[in-house]
């Protein structure tokens, strides 16, 4: 069960797997453990899951493009490129909060 997004005469299916929740919850689950004071968890937090939602649509936009000019390439795209690339964009937010935190919590 899902949702069928259907642009230009292809169809992708969303289903649970293919959204932004397990992204969301390794970033949120990253971030909780830092130990940092509650405000810049909160902070890191907003932007990181507004951010990987942002990169999610960008995903889905970009393989119905692939759906549309590329159809044989769809299924590595999908699982080979654009799931390294989830895992990467939440490894980079984690990298630049912890930039963003103090120095006075970076080194607690």
């Amino acid at each position: 069960m899902g949702t069928t997004i259907v642009v230009g005469g292809v169809s992708v299916q969303i289903i649970s797997e293919c959204t932004s929740l397990m992204s969301t919850l390794l970033l949120s689950i990253a971030m909780a453990a830092y130990p940092t004071a509650l405000g810049w968890k909160a902070i890191g937090l907003s932007v990181g899951i507004i951010s990987i939602w942002v990169v999610n649509l960008i995903r889905v936009l970009a393989l119905l493009a692939v759906l549309q000019w590329w159809p044989a390439g769809f299924e590595f795209v999908h699982v080979y490129l654009w799931q390294t690339g989830m895992l990467l964009a939440v490894c980079a937010l984690f990298l630049a909060w912890l930039r963003m935190v103090p120095a006075r919590w970076a080194n607690r």
